[in-house]
């Protein structure tokens, strides 16, 4: 414990060492006549050097301020205004007042060409100018944002800002999507759009904006006009085989009004479902109290690194609405709703070798995988967000009736699988005030209801649960019930320059599993205690959370001081399994954050966390996850005592274009369960938990770069990342301490090379090993490189080419080239395009890839889409 204290200090006297007094430089900008020049730039530089410590612009009265943090002696102010001589004046570095009159330059201007600032920024809101980044290829929003310096955008859509997720998605100031943001992303017009702002240092509750500060970023779109009501829809034919493709989003934007509906329906590859996901974190929490218990799968294949549309064999519809209305009083009222049918196939070959010990097991697998996806979503959220009062209630209702199918080596081995859901959430969240505090209440009710059926033919574990006789069929039975209440009240203050939130809880889990194991088309119900469940799970929380916040100079400080009385209670009516944990838990984190001058930003964080199992993690009946695995945890609820420190470095220069962020994570685990691999000699394994202390230790080091260089209109990004990982595991009866490595390197450009030419090239080269007992096992290198060549020949005409290269080399080498190509003419009357799409010219039949981890190596050969054509015509009405 001595050793974390002092280890804190010296993170905050690092702190403390960049904690140079705050010196400030303000005056006048006039000219001759002393009338104020009003957009003058002032910039703060080094002594004989261009390194700029701090800029802004004079206001309308001519006046301006400097805020500048750092130890020189003397420092040099420049002033410069369009049609005025430049002045510079060296000044010591302390507080003081400095005066410019400015003298008119009778200097002639040759050529005058007018363009827009690229990026500005105002207080804590960064614009970006949509029309500096826009080229004719670019048709939605998300096609401008990924050339956005300091903004990354990840496979599944997520957004980063600076390399940590975006906390809001705003359309014109307004939550439409609730985290659904790719619905914006993928089908808003870029020529509706004006500006992309992000809103750095963002507080999304208004009644706490001056108590409670928020380091997360946000992000706006800002329309061009306030009302805007369009219909983006396409048609599109193709071969081979017969390809369909149709979509129409109407959406409809003005001050008390938003709506974005779609109707969407393909089987060309394009993967439409993921406009349904929640991508931010605050709504994902909302919406999935824990992460989904999957019990029980059919083998799955893995899928290529490829885009999707090169190997997605899919036949899907979706439909699905979101409204939000302004009513009286400041609530909004928000109403969504989608329905998805996905069914989707997959086949392959696959070689895995089971590195168990000294043994080597081979097993070789044809897979052919069938998923079908249903699923109803519908949300309803009222919500008042103003100064003087916060209020939100949602509720959910979620339900799905999913199923799967996997045939192995041509259906030697046959499995089924249905996993229907139902989910109900509610949520509520009050804030108001009384006096000088602010009061707060939360509650929130879930309950869900899963079933699972896995029927495999033949069956398998016949030693363990058949004597050793053989099985015609073996399935897995399985009802998971999942109720949680959590209410909690508390407030919040401003006392003296702190900002002091406690709030006082009660959160109540109850969980139940049953499961069976039927042999021989359900005829034989496994009656033994360790083949079947019936399994109580219940987990009280009493909770004192305290949060404290303070501000002072350049300095932010966060610290949380959760203290909870915790009990965990299993029960297994089948057997005499009986664990039951109570605790007094304290979980504190501390985090401090420092501006430095204009540009750079420090911050760091550590916290001691106390994490507990949950249901899967205790049941002491066998369970079958799929044909080759069979599970049981007769073991004590897990206890991790979890210890973490994490420091980040950000850098941004708006008049540069440039931004930069380095971080660092070192988190170290102790828990009271090990896990147990036990593999069979054809590659089956039976997963147990042992109780054996033991330590985890996992760290991460790594540095993003984004580059705008305005002049040629180009944008470069550079991500460096290392990670290491080393944990101990049981395989086959030995401790094994095992430690994965995983190397980084991520470069990308788009460049605009004339106004006819655009170029995107980007680069992901990535090393993993992993070694055993201090002995290298494998080593693996997987190097992809995409590039887009888009010509415009005319205002009308845009030829495109996508090339991608995937390349993996551990003991054998193995290549992935595709090819595509499309021609779109744009209808300048009609405001519509006709577009063909030529892809997998190459006509690439199998995706090759591998995989290591410190026991299991995987060759996979994936069947790809075929070459094919798609003809669309798409239009707005």
């Amino acid at each position: 414990m001595r050793s974390k204290i002092i280890y804190t200090i010296l993170i905050l006297n690092t702190f403390l060492c960049f904690g140079q007094g705050k010196v400030i430089v303000e005056g006048f900008i006039s000219d001759t006549a002393k009338n104020p020049l009003f957009g003058g730039t002032i910039i703060a530089k080094k002594p004989n050097s261009n390194v700029i410590l701090a800029y802004t612009m004079s206001n309308l009265q001519g006046l301006y301020k400097l805020e500048l943090s750092n130890s020189l002696d003397s420092i040099v102010i420049k002033t410069s205004y369009i049609g005025f001589i430049p002045q510079l004046k060296t000044i010591l570095n302390k507080t003081t007042s400095l005066s410019f009159l400015l003298i008119e330059s009778a200097t002639a201007l040759k050529e005058i060409i007018v363009k827009s600032t690229p990026i500005s920024k105002k207080g804590d809101t960064i614009n970006y100018s949509v029309a500096r980044f826009k080229t004719a290829k670019d048709r939605v929003i998300a096609d401008v944002l990924k050339k956005m310096p300091g903004i990354e955008i990840q496979a599944d859509g997520k957004i980063l800002y600076q390399g940590k997720p975006i906390q809001k998605y705003y359309i014109e100031g307004l939550d439409l999507l609730e985290g659904k943001y790719n619905l914006a992303n993928n089908n808003i017009p870029i020529d509706e759009v004006s500006k992309i702002q992000v809103l750095e240092n963002h507080q999304p509750i208004q009644i706490l904006d001056s108590l409670v500060f928020s380091e997360n970023a946000s992000l706006n779109i800002r329309l061009k006009n306030k009302k805007i009501f369009v219909t983006p829809a396409s048609l599109g034919f193709g071969a081979s085989p017969l390809l369909l493709e149709a979509s129409a989003t109407p959406m409809a934007f003005s001050k008390n009004n938003q709506f974005i509906g779609n109707i969407k329906a393909n089987n060309a590859g394009v993967d439409i479902t993921k406009e349904l996901k929640v991508l931010t974190f605050e709504e994902f929490t909302e919406q999935k109290v824990l992460p989904t218990i999957n019990w029980t799968q059919i083998v799955p294949l893995a899928t290529p690194l490829s885009s999707k549309e090169s190997w997605l064999d899919n036949t899907t519809q979706l439909t699905s609405f979101n409204y939000l209305k302004k009513l009286d009083k400041d609530y909004q009222l928000k109403i969504s709703g989608s329905y998805v049918n996905d069914r989707q196939n997959r086949i392959g070959n696959t070689k895995t070798i089971f590195f168990a010990n000294d043994d080597e097991i081979i097993v070789n697998e044809r897979k052919e995988n069938r998923l079908n996806i249903r699923e109803l979503l519908t949300k309803i959220t009222l919500e008042k967000n103003t100064k003087q009062k916060y209020f939100k209630n949602t509720f959910e209702f979620n339900s799905n009736w999913n199923s799967q199918f996997g045939g192995i080596n041509t259906n030697e081995i046959v499995q089924d699988l249905a996993i229907p859901n139902t989910q109900i959430n509610n949520s509520l969240k009050l804030i108001l005030p009384y006096k000088r505090t602010l009061l707060t209440f939360n509650s929130k009710v879930f309950y869900n209801v899963k079933n699972e059926n896995l029927n495999i033919k033949p069956g398998f574990f016949e030693e363990l649960v058949n004597d050793g006789n053989n099985l015609e069929s073996i399935a897995q039975d399985i009802k998971h019930n999942f109720l949680l209440i959590d209410n909690k009240i508390g407030f919040t203050k401003g006392i003296s320059g702190f900002t002091v939130s406690p709030s006082l809880g009660l959160s109540y889990q109850n969980q139940n599993l049953e499961s069976t194991i039927l042999l021989n088309n359900a005829n034989t119900v496994i009656q033994e205690d360790g083949f079947r469940n019936d399994l109580l799970f219940s987990n009280i929380n009493f909770y004192l959370n305290t949060a404290l916040q303070y501000e002072y100079d350049l300095f932010k400080f966060n610290v949380l001081l959760p203290l909870s009385v915790l009990k965990i209670n299993a029960t297994n009516n089948n057997n005499s399994l009986d664990r039951t944990l109570s605790k007094l838990v304290f979980n504190p984190k501390i985090s401090v954050s420092r501006d430095v001058g204009d540009f750079w930003n420090l911050s760091g964080t550590t916290f001691y966390e106390n994490r507990f199992g949950n249901i899967n993690e205790i049941f002491s009946g066998f369970i079958i996850n799929d044909y080759r695995n069979i599970n049981s945890f007769d073991a004590p609820i897990r206890t991790d005592k979890v210890t973490s420190y994490r420091f980040r470095v950000g850098y941004r220069n708006i008049l540069k274009g440039l931004f930069m962020n380095g971080f660092y994570s070192n988190t170290n685990t102790i828990s009271n369960l090990i896990l147990d691999y036990d593999y069979g000699n054809n590659g089956s394994l039976t997963l147990k938990a042992i109780e054996n202390e033991n330590s985890k230790r996992n760290q991460i080091i790594g540095i993003r770069t984004s580059k705008f260089f305005s002049k040629i209109n180009t944008t470069l990004k550079i991500n460096l990342s290392a990670m290491s990982q080393k944990r101990p595991n049981f395989i086959n009866n030995q401790l094994q301490l095992i430690e994965n490595n995983q190397n980084t390197l991520e470069t990308a450009i788009d460049y605009d090379y004339s106004s006819w030419l655009n170029i995107a090239v980007k680069n992901i080269l990535l090393k993993s090993n992993s070694f055993s007992n201090d002995s290298k096992i494998q080593e693996l290198t997987r190097n992809t490189i995409s590039s887009e060549i888009n010509i415009y020949p005319s205002d009308n005409h845009l030829f495109q080419l996508s090339y991608e290269n995937i390349a993996f080399k551990n003991k054998t080498t193995s290549y992935n080239s595709f090819l595509d190509a499309s021609y779109s003419y744009n209808f300048p009357k009609s405001k519509s395009t006709i577009e063909f799409c030529y892809d997998n010219i190459l006509n690439t039949k199998n995706f090759n890839s591998q995989f290591i981890s410190e026991i299991i190596q995987t060759e996979t050969t994936f069947i790809m889409r075929p070459a094919q054509l798609l003809v669309s015509y798409k239009f707005t009405f």
